[in-house]
């Protein structure tokens, strides 16, 4: 953020050979670290730096290893195989800039930095997760590493995102978010539609206008309320999954058969999953 001032004992331009660091720290807040450097070579004094100060990070693990490496580290957890979770966990500012710095290219940082806080927040989260399950996919498919700046994620004209980079032909994602967490998903060669719902009751009135009666039939009788969410997301996933969404008529997607944590709509499988008070689905 800030230096005092720098005392330099021998020649500025004269920086060949190794030198050594020794910091001292000075002072710390919740928001900023301030030491002194002693800069020696060859048992010399070469500078000293006063009152350099950084601004302190909200540094978890997952952000400590991305910092150290982020080509082999990343911020989401892989909480099913392909399934990519990001928790809104941060607070400072600083922690949301070192973040954007090391996931989105120059582009990406400028139609963020243009949006609401909220709404940036929102597509920060989601646009993590995507790109750190794009990443895994390419690593398993590809046996390469990539920096999350080294692809885009954008949206079509009907809003679907796609991912934008030479590495991602034929990769298709989707995304979610709910709260503060955002989940993501990328298949290759196959459409793919993943949804999160809080788990809460819903309304006689909801239930009748998402829902057949054929389907409420098939429920378990346990856990009502989630069972209700499983089949709201095994919708929503689904619409994603088409392409379509729900077009505001959830009923014209029919569950057909339920089993185990699995829902089936059509053709198409939904695998459901409950992840502390969330429900997450996403197509197989």
């Amino acid at each position: 953020m800030k230096i005092q001032e720098v005392i330099f004992y021998e020649d500025m331009e004269d920086q060949q050979g190794v030198f050594e660091c020794t910091c001292q720290l000075t002072d710390m807040t919740d928001d900023t670290a301030t030491a002194d450097f002693i800069l020696r070579r060859d048992n010399r004094t070469w500078a000293i730096i006063r009152g350099w100060q950084n601004a302190r990070l909200e540094i978890d693990e997952p952000l400590w290893k991305v910092s150290m490496s982020p080509l082999h580290n990343r911020l989401s957890e892989e909480i099913a195989p392909g399934i990519f979770l990001f928790r809104n966990a941060y607070q400072r500012v600083v922690s949301w800039d070192f973040i954007m710095k090391r996931y989105f290219n120059q582009a990406e940082k400028a139609s963020l930095r243009a949006m609401l806080p909220n709404k940036r927040k929102e597509r920060i989260i989601s646009r993590v997760a995507v790109k750190d399950a794009i990443r895994a996919l390419l690593k398993q498919e590809k046996q390469e590493a990539y920096y999350p700046i080294e692809f885009e994620i954008r949206n079509d004209e009907s809003g679907q995102p796609f991912p934008e980079g030479a590495m991602t032909q034929d990769i298709h994602i989707s995304i979610a978010h709910k709260d503060k967490e955002a989940v993501g998903i990328a298949r290759s060669g196959r459409p793919a539609g993943i949804d999160i719902e809080l788990i809460a009751e819903k309304t006689d009135g909801f239930i009748g206008l998402a829902f057949h009666p054929e389907e409420l039939a098939l429920l378990p009788a346990a856990d009502h309320t989630a069972w209700i969410i499983r089949c709201w997301v095994a919708k929503e996933a689904y619409g994603k999954y088409i392409g379509k969404g729900l077009q505001g008529n959830p009923k014209k997607y029919k569950i057909d058969s339920i089993s185990g944590e699995k829902l089936r709509i059509g053709d198409i499988t939904v695998q459901t999953i409950k992840h502390n008070n969330y429900i997450i689905g996403w197509t197989l």
